[in-house]
């Protein structure tokens, strides 16, 4: 699970955001709950089943994550100035707890229908043409041609 969640937070890195359709333009700001749903296509792609999607509120801001099998998958975390780390995958216990659940659903975005839904098919495009292009070894073989 870290090995594909490390290649997509590099695929969002590699995306030109102002050249993406206006609510994602912030990137990872405002952008959380349609970027865990897109996560969650690609997961299933992967193979994975049953997939949630949660979004809470604490100290007056929303966010979304995915939880799999007790596991908090937290790819826009890092917005948060506690959270250091690209995403999260962990037990929602150690961070997600202090949101208060407002939603939970499944996850994913391809049953919906609806005047946005475009705009996230664009992104998830353009994401999977990214990923295609990522080695979970890029940092690695990047450090060792520095030396």
């Amino acid at each position: 699970m870290k090995d594909i969640l490390e290649r997509f937070h590099k695929a969002l890195e590699k995306i030109s955001w102002p050249e993406m359709p206006s609510q994602f333009q912030e990137f990872p700001l405002g952008t959380c709950g349609d970027i865990s749903d897109i996560l969650a296509e690609h997961l299933y792609e992967q193979g994975f089943g049953s997939i949630d999607y949660v979004c809470g509120i604490y100290n007056g801001r929303s966010h979304a994550w995915l939880e799999i099998s007790g596991y908090a998958v937290d790819i826009t975390a890092n917005q948060f100035s506690d959270i250091s780390a690209n995403f999260l995958y962990q037990p929602p216990e150690i961070w997600h707890y202090k949101f208060k659940e407002k939603t939970r659903r499944k996850a994913g975005y391809k049953t919906f229908h609806g005047p946005a839904i475009p705009d996230i098919e664009v992104l998830h495009d353009e994401i999977i043409a990214k990923l295609e292009n990522v080695t979970i070894y890029e940092d690695t073989h990047k450090f060792n041609q520095q030396k």
